[in-house]
């Protein structure tokens, strides 16, 4: 008799670990583009609302891909380069052309994000405001604000052969100051510090991942200071002239409006989801009508395509049931829904 139960217990985990296969299967085959549209372009995925071609995108998100480089490069805008999109974080990094200045003690300028009426903002947490330059004040001016409040760093140059970081002798760095939200546009401008003369040539101020700067910092401030004071003649100093951007988006209730469906929350009570089931929408710095999607707990892929979002529910109450049934620790499942519960004790029955 116990050899009897034994064998009907094994051969029920087989039948149960055989449907949990099929659930992990199910939960990483969730789409992440519209039907028929690309997925990626030169190794990086396009999940929507962004897009590539009429109809793959929403308005505001669309994307080319340049398929004449070779490997292909998904570009956004006048033709930026998108390194990669992520969708939990809401954040595009791009890659931007930096200029170096010669001989220019003052100069103004501007950066703004591609598309700048669209939905992608400078993001203020993950970007760095950097300046390289001998006797350099940098200041970067939001656009658009009533506010006249600027990020500023200086930098000065002291007979020192070798630098490496920038902390302010040849070059300085400094956060972006959010004023509540994130903007599109700001002013750049550069003057001689005060005080100082000469030594105004090679300058560049930019806008910069501050995660990549970090890694990269203390190569780029010995290169400037190589090229300054000119202390590695038998080598060959190259400055970079591009560095990657953090770009975030959210959406708007209102113009946005075909991405959302109104979910209940409680009784008497109501708040909205993006497309897919098992997502949810928050609100940005307390803006009812700013939000941004994300997958429920449990469940991961694209809530802004139906049935985008695919989780490991079902499998995790499956191997519950194994537990409960098998080696009966019944805490095992604690927290899983009743549903799930009832569809695999089904399964385990049969």
């Amino acid at each position: 008799m116990s050899t009897a139960v034994s064998s009907r217990r094994l051969a029920t985990i087989g039948v149960i670990g055989a449907l949990t296969l099929q659930f992990v299967a199910s939960a990483t085959a969730g789409p992440i583009a519209l039907p028929g549209c690309p997925e990626n372009c030169g190794g990086v995925q396009v999940p929507y609302p962004f897009g590539i071609g009429r109809g793959c995108f929403h308005e505001g998100f669309n994307l080319t891909c340049d398929e004449a480089q070779h490997p292909a490069k998904l570009l956004l805008g006048d033709g930026v380069e998108v390194l990669d999109i992520s969708l939990p974080d809401c954040t595009v990094r791009i890659q931007t052309k930096i200029s170096w200045v010669e001989y220019a003690a003052e100069f103004n300028g501007s950066w703004s994000v591609p598309a700048p009426d669209g939905p992608l903002m400078v993001s203020t947490a993950r970007n760095s405001f950097v300046a390289f330059g001998c006797n350099v004040l940098a200041k970067l001016i939001p656009y658009g604000t009533v506010l006249s409040y600027a990020s500023a760093c200086a930098a000065a140059c002291v007979n020192t052969p070798d630098v490496s970081s920038c902390s302010g002798v040849g070059c300085c760095q400094t956060s972006i100051a959010s004023l509540g939200s994130d903007l599109p546009w700001y002013g750049i401008q550069v003057k001689h510090l005060e005080g100082e003369t000469g030594n105004y040539y090679h300058r560049a101020v930019f806008i910069v991942d501050q995660d990549w700067f970090s890694r990269v910092e203390a190569a780029m401030a010995s290169n400037f200071s190589a090229l300054f004071f000119g202390n590695r003649f038998h080598e060959k100093v190259v400055m970079v002239d591009s560095v990657p951007v953090v770009l975030e988006w959210s959406l708007d209730l209102i113009r946005d409006a075909g991405l959302f469906v109104l979910s209940p929350i409680g009784p008497q009570s109501s708040d909205f989801r993006c497309l897919s089931s098992n997502s949810f929408s928050y609100t940005i710095i307390g803006n009812y009508d700013r939000r941004r999607c994300n997958c429920s707990h449990g469940y991961e892929g694209n809530p802004y395509i139906a049935d985008g979002c695919q989780g490991t529910e079902i499998l995790t109450s499956a191997s519950c049931q194994i537990f409960t049934h098998v080696m009966e620790p019944a805490s095992m499942c604690l927290g899983h829904t009743d549903a799930h519960q009832r569809k695999a004790s089904r399964a385990f029955q049969a």
